[in-house]
């Protein structure tokens, strides 16, 4: 006997590590089932997700439909035996369907049996879909093997975001770090920062410690202090050294062939927060920054906090 639709399509898309990825991009989902008297309408409001039956005769009309047999569904929750089929299709709305995310809808409900998904989904999918799907430029690449610095424009409250692509490559040697979500790829982590357009120097700083970590193997942590030299700041700006934190609003871990990796966020402080957080903990002073309202990115002129 098939358990309660709704109850089934909540537990497979929980499940799938590019859910979000769906969910951000799409705020009504109509799914068409097949051998049921009812069909199912997703929705979501800010951070509320909402999945309920609606009649096959509701003139509701979401953003796309999801058309799939409820019975290979049911055997896709209990057996985790993929969907051989599925049709989407968008509301006649006149929208056009991104094809990014047809391709998130297939990883949901048809992903390799293996759960290897293709590496540049990291690119193409999860970057792409927490930023819009925008194009990202190279700032810098290794020349020594398949790492990049990547700039989106634009990506966060008005800022750039330049993030690392290839330190979860899942042929790197794994580094120390455990995490609860899965066996972690590669390094297990990717870095970022958030800038402003005339940050030029806090960028080439972000790079060399980009290269110092394909360079020398040294990894970077959430949790840990950067110090960009004994009492000094970094030329031009007030900020001596970065700490590393996981960025409010985007996901702690994020899918990487059958892996998973973090995404690790430098924030600048100042001297005097750097000794607190040498002294004490690093988030001390990110809460501290967090109260003075700076989310995710400080200016690289300012006073300390602390």
């Amino acid at each position: 006997m098939i358990k309660d639709s709704v109850d089934i399509l909540k537990k497979v898309m929980s499940r799938s590590p590019y859910f979000e990825y769906l969910y951000r991009n799409i705020n009504m989902i109509g799914f068409n089932l097949d051998n049921s008297n009812d069909n199912i309408l997703f929705t979501r409001e800010g951070k509320n997700l909402s999945i309920k039956k609606i009649e096959k005769e509701s003139n509701v009309e979401p953003e796309l439909w999801i058309e799939i047999d409820v019975n290979e569904l049911d055997e896709f929750e209990k057996n985790y035996k993929p969907l051989t089929n599925l049709k989407i299709y968008t509301a006649d709305k006149g929208s056009i369907l991104d094809e990014k995310v047809e391709t998130i809808i297939q990883r949901i409900f048809m992903p390799p049996k293996d759960n290897k998904y293709p590496i540049e989904d990291i690119i193409e999918l999860v970057y792409g879909g927490l930023l819009g799907f925008q194009e990202p430029r190279v700032a810098w690449r290794s020349e020594k093997k398949q790492l990049y610095v990547l700039k989106y424009k634009n990506a966060f409250n008005d800022l750039d975001l330049y993030i690392t692509y290839g330190f979860t490559s899942p042929g790197l040697e794994p580094s120390a770090l455990k995490l609860e979500e899965g066996n972690i790829s590669g390094y297990g982590y990717e870095l970022l920062m958030f800038a402003k357009q005339d940050d030029l120097e806090l960028v080439r700083e972000f790079v060399d410690w980009v290269k110092h970590v394909d360079d020398s193997g040294s990894h970077i942590y959430q949790g840990q202090y950067l110090e960009y030299g004994e009492g000094v700041t970094i030329k031009g700006t007030d900020v001596s050294g970065f700490i590393i934190l996981n960025p409010l609003g985007f996901p702690y871990t994020i899918p990487v062939s059958n892996g998973v990796g973090t995404l690790n966020m430098f924030v600048g402080v100042t001297q005097r927060e750097l000794e607190i957080a040498k002294q004490a903990d690093i988030y001390e002073v990110a809460d501290k920054l967090s109260k003075a309202g700076y989310i995710n990115y400080t200016p690289k002129n300012r006073d300390s906090v602390v």
